[in-house]
């Protein structure tokens, strides 16, 4: 774990042409009562979009990059100007409850490099909580695609030498699950049940889509080795994701054949594993 004594956490916001949001984003970051917080806004529109706006916040640090590179590339520079031994993501439509931090930053200890939270939806008020038995050693859990929900960027606190041991950060999706699967292999998680953050859904963060199925299908490739010590791990995950590519295609279209097939794999995946 990382070794200074410094406590403060670095709020990381990349944003890109979301002012509206940014601006709440900011707000609930200067709200936390935990103490002290650097607040880091990473401009990834290539145009300064965002400096009107943070340049209101005296204490809020802006990034502007030269051209649009994509979220966690937006991160990366974020982490680059960071000072603080925790590191909080925060993504510019989310929310975070005033308490987050400092009901986080109790739960580490030698062994837990990460702590997630419970999140409530925006506009449909649904909460959706941490398993309790889903703390300790989660990589089996990651590698089944079962730690999203609450389990994402937004939720996390991240002990900064265990972030640094997954850099650089790469571009993904599949609900971050390559992200979690890489903190699981080097840390166990800790959680604290409660909506600590609030998420926006909108058509941008959906996450229904082929392209999100064929991230899921490159995690499974990527981490073909880890899966084999875990089969089960692999037929859940493969489970999901056909029931994932299925949803799609049918949305698509009621006829197409390949939605068919894809129900039928996560049919023999499920029962496969029962």
């Amino acid at each position: 774990m990382f070794q200074s004594n410094d406590e403060t956490v670095s709020i990381i916001i990349p944003t890109y042409y979301r002012n509206e949001w940014l601006q709440d984003a900011i707000e609930s970051s200067l709200r936390q009562e935990f103490t002290p917080v650097e607040i880091i806004v990473v401009d990834d529109s290539g145009e300064a979009h965002a400096r009107s706006l943070v340049e209101e916040y005296s204490s809020v640090k802006y990034v502007p990059l030269q051209e649009n590179v994509g979220e966690n590339q937006a991160r990366e520079a974020g982490l680059s100007e960071a000072t603080g031994r925790y590191i909080q993501f925060l993504d510019d439509d989310d929310l975070l409850r005033g308490d987050k931090l400092d009901r986080q930053i109790q739960r580490f200890d030698d062994t837990t490099g990460v702590v997630y939270s419970g999140l409530k939806y925006l506009y449909s008020e649904e909460i959706i909580q941490p398993d309790p038995a889903v703390r300790g050693n989660v990589l089996k859990d990651a590698l089944r695609f079962q730690l999203w929900p609450p389990c994402y960027t937004s939720s996390l606190l991240i002990d900064r030498s265990v972030l640094n041991e997954v850099r650089p950060l790469r571009h993904h999706g599949a609900g971050d699950t390559d992200f979690l699967i890489g903190l699981a292999k080097r840390t166990h998680f800790d959680s604290v049940a409660e909506p600590l953050v609030k998420k926006r859904v909108h058509r941008d963060n959906l996450g229904s889509s082929m392209e999100n199925v064929q991230h899921k299908k490159t995690i499974l490739r990527k981490y073909n080795e880890l899966y084999d010590k875990y089969p089960g791990c692999r037929d859940r995950a493969l489970e999901h994701t056909y029931k994932c590519e299925a949803k799609v295609r049918l949305t698509e279209s009621f006829k197409d054949p390949l939605a068919i097939a894809a129900s039928g794999r996560a049919a023999y995946y499920y029962l496969r594993r029962n």
